[in-house]
């Protein structure tokens, strides 16, 4: 296979559009004006940075923890936390809306504390519907502000609203359906003609229709857990939306409240592209933010790439704990 043929291959594709989008956004901003403005970072602000989003990792577990806790495994926070952050160095690769490292969840409260596949699946399935729900409410608030406010982000806000409503009714639909015991994936799959319906394919069946069982008895027989949950999932989006409020200050974009959402709605519409961490579509998102907003787009370029750098760190630092969590440990009962 010659080399362009290669390079186009489906596998690589989304990784040369994402690095073309980059290198107009580059183009069009020079870089040094982009490091002009990230050098008037100080020690202190880099500082206050740090310790805030380490304070959001730790937030982003709890919803996890509070479920795992309602179904009988109360497993240390600061582990579950790492857990997670193992998971997000291949969610944070995988083209899409930040999806992909919930299987390595799952893997790793079986492989380390006993928990059954089930209960597993369950208590990952629910984390992750509860943080779309939040995640797409987030978006719907972001645009309504565009709108409200009557921000030119060359987008019409009717059109985004409706698709962030029509993303948020996704995982609404199936924590109603669970709450009234309609099990849709169990439905889904059931449709599968039985003559195709191999080993592995019985045991991943048996697999959500456990889960989905454990996840109707939840939402059903848990309200407090529920609430608990959202109440944490609403928590961070406040820390998120505080955290990068505080970034933008400090590097020159004056940003209000209100504009710092409609900045952050942008840089979180990039993640739902189809782009392997949203590269070169995040510092485009950011720039024309910036601008349609009336400050600098070089300060909204550095902007994306203070967050591109925190979460490459976080990246990197879950690959390694992925690697030394697959490559050791005995399971353990993880109750109480």
């Amino acid at each position: 296979m010659s080399p362009v043929r290669r390079a186009l291959r489906p596998r690589t594709l989304p990784w040369l559009l994402a690095l073309l989008l980059l290198f107009l956004v580059l183009r069009n901003i020079p870089l040094t004006d982009i490091l002009a403005v990230l050098r008037r970072l100080r020690s202190w602000e880099i500082a206050v940075l740090i310790g805030a989003n380490a304070l959001i990792v730790l937030l982003l577990s709890g919803r996890w923890w509070v479920l795992l806790g309602s179904l009988a495994f109360r497993l240390p926070y600061l582990r579950l936390s790492s857990y997670r952050l193992a998971a997000f160095s291949i969610t944070y690769v995988t083209p899409g809306p930040q999806m992909g490292g919930e299987p390595l969840q799952v893997h790793l409260v079986r492989q380390h504390h006993g928990i059954p596949g089930a209960t597993a699946t369950a208590s990952v399935a629910l984390d992750k519907s509860l943080e779309l729900l939040a995640n797409f409410a987030f978006l719907t608030l972001g645009a309504i502000v565009i709108a409200r406010f009557q921000i030119d982000f060359q987008l019409d806000p009717a059109v985004l609203l409706a698709l962030a409503l029509g993303l948020l009714a996704l995982p609404l639909t199936y924590l109603i359906a669970s709450a009234l015991d309609k099990r849709l994936f169990t439905a889904l799959l059931g449709r599968w003609p039985q003559a195709d319906r191999s080993l592995r394919f019985q045991r991943v069946f048996r697999l959500v229709q456990q889960a989905e069982a454990q996840i109707a008895t939840f939402y059903r027989q848990k309200p407090r857990a529920l609430l608990l949950a959202l109440l944490v999932a609403f928590i961070t989006w406040a820390a998120m939306v505080a955290e990068y409020w505080l970034a933008a200050h400090f590097l020159g974009l004056p940003y209000t409240p209100w504009q710092a959402i409609a900045a952050l709605t942008a840089a979180r519409l990039a993640f739902l592209l189809p782009l392997p961490a949203g590269l070169g579509v995040l510092e485009a998102s950011q720039a024309f933010a910036a601008s349609a907003l009336g400050f600098d787009p070089a300060a909204g370029a550095a902007l994306a790439l203070l967050i591109r750098a925190r979460d490459v760190t976080l990246a990197l630092l879950g690959a390694w704990l992925a690697a030394r969590y697959l490559a050791s440990g005995s399971p353990a009962s993880g109750k109480p």
